[in-house]
């Protein structure tokens, strides 16, 4: 099954996908499954995302920066 991630949001988590998928025991398929299930945002299509505030944008990648830097 092809994952299409929110390109707005991977853009800026780039630095932590690189960190956690080199340092995690996990598969990068098992990362991005356990990520997809916690934040879903992250398959948001561009048409979902553009019209959600800033603020609402910004937490959602302080969420998942913060699921992708915890063991």
């Amino acid at each position: 099954m092809e994952i299409k991630l929110n390109k707005e949001i991977v853009s800026q988590l780039f630095g932590e996908f690189d960190f956690a998928f080199t340092h995690s025991k996990k598969s990068r398929d098992e990362i991005l499954r356990e990520l997809i299930s916690q934040n879903p945002e992250i398959i948001y299509s561009s048409e979902d995302w553009l019209p959600l505030s800033q603020e609402t944008k910004n937490s959602i990648i302080a969420r998942i920066k913060n699921s992708l830097n915890t063991p």
